[in-house]
């Protein structure tokens, strides 16, 4: 284990003169020692103060390729493809909301706009989509060990910052993107000076025997050791590259955002591998709001309008249930909701539910969420390490 603490004493100027000591321990492999010792320092207590953190952003998207390519070579949809999307963070302590607002097209053609959030206040994780709502049980997610990034914030990871998105890992804080890849397991091979643009930077280089991807990151000095640009290769191949612009000082905390991101990303995950020459999904991320302040703990509970459809881990009722959830129909005040559940039991006899149309309606929505949050969620799944997240 190694420890790094964050106090005023030694500091270079850009911190400020900060006054507030914080402590952060991670567990780093032996090669985490080649990261510089100032780098390092910088970028574990730039991290640490990105708390509490509120963010809201907007994503466009564009191509290089042409779009018949996209259809036929990429199996990009390109009703939803180069729709736009609205995003929010907030991370404050171990609590976490995200949310994502997208405009898709139905069958038909006719547009629609899809909400999902989710939302973890250390008691329980709610989800919502569109009109579908989760209350999931912390212990059975636990309990079955699942790898499943639950809070993906695309924002942050440009900007180099890892949010601990999996059940075992939901309480741990933010951590700089390069030493949680470090504790995976990556190996820092090379570490010089460098420049983007006019810029001089440090440049790190981080691979693992068992990646396919080696990962070039350009941190700028004189701001505490932002992410400049990083790129991601397969082989000699470049597979991705966020270039980062625009950066703002959080109040006094020696810590810098961009307010700008530009992320290219020469394949997809269907691609089984195969890599374009020009950039297949060109995103910019704008930021709209940064703030750091507190919010209150409400933020960090999902209320689900009557008339939704919600399966419910906390209920008394989800332990008979072989798949840990009772559904039910969200009634319109809160003293019907034992009525609800208990409808909804009565609706599911022998643990199979007797209404095609809920089933349905589910399915459906579940789909949407493969849709609406695959920028989100299979996307960035499949850019990351194979090892599985932390």
């Amino acid at each position: 284990m190694k420890q790094v603490v964050c106090v005023r004493r030694g500091w270079p100027r850009w911190t400020g003169g900060l006054l507030v000591a914080v402590s952060w321990t991670w567990a780093a492999s032996a090669e985490d020692t080649r990261v510089p010792d100032e780098a390092r320092q910088a970028l574990t207590c730039g991290a640490a103060a990105l708390n509490p953190l509120t963010v809201h952003y907007r994503r466009e998207r564009d191509t290089a390729v042409p779009r018949e390519e996209l259809a036929s070579r990429w199996k990009v949809n390109l009703k939803t493809f180069f729709e736009p999307g609205e995003y929010r963070a907030i991370l404050q302590d171990q609590k976490k909301y995200v949310s994502d607002r997208q405009r898709l097209s139905g069958p038909t053609g006719e547009p629609y706009e899809v909400l999902s959030e989710w939302t973890y206040n250390q008691r329980a994780v709610c989800s919502r989509v569109g009109m579908v709502g989760y209350v999931h049980s912390l212990e059975r997610l636990r309990q079955q060990g699942l790898n499943d990034r639950f809070f993906i914030v695309p924002y942050l990871e440009a900007a180099g910052f890892h949010v601990p998105n999996t059940p075992r890992t939901w309480d741990l804080p933010l951590q700089p993107l390069i030493l949680q890849l470090i504790e995976q397991g990556g190996k820092l091979f090379r570490a010089q000076d460098d420049r983007v643009g006019d810029v001089p930077c440090l440049r790190l280089d981080l691979a693992k025997p068992e990646w396919t991807e080696t990962h070039r990151f350009f941190l700028d000095p004189a701001l505490a050791y932002a992410l400049r640009r990083r790129e991601v290769r397969v082989g000699e191949k470049l597979t991705k590259v966020i270039e980062n612009a625009e950066f703002q000082r959080l109040q006094d905390r020696p810590v810098w955002l961009p307010r700008r991101c530009r992320i290219e990303e020469y394949t997809r995950s269907s691609a089984r591998g195969e890599v374009a020459a020009k950039p297949v999904a060109i995103d910019t991320l704008t930021v709209t709001k940064l703030e750091q302040q507190p919010v209150g703990d409400d933020q960090f509970i999902l209320h689900f309008e009557p008339g939704m459809v919600a399966f419910d881990g906390l209920v008394p009722e989800a332990k008979n249930s072989p798949t840990g959830y009772a559904g039910y129909l969200v009634p319109a005040r809160k003293e019907e909701l034992q009525e609800a559940v208990r409808q909804g039991i009565a609706r599911r006899p022998g643990g199979t539910w007797r209404w095609n149309w809920f089933l349905g309606l589910n399915l459906g929505m579940l789909g949407l969420l493969l849709v609406g949050l695959g920028y989100g969620v299979h996307r960035f799944r499949h850019a990351r390490l194979k090892g599985g997240g932390a």
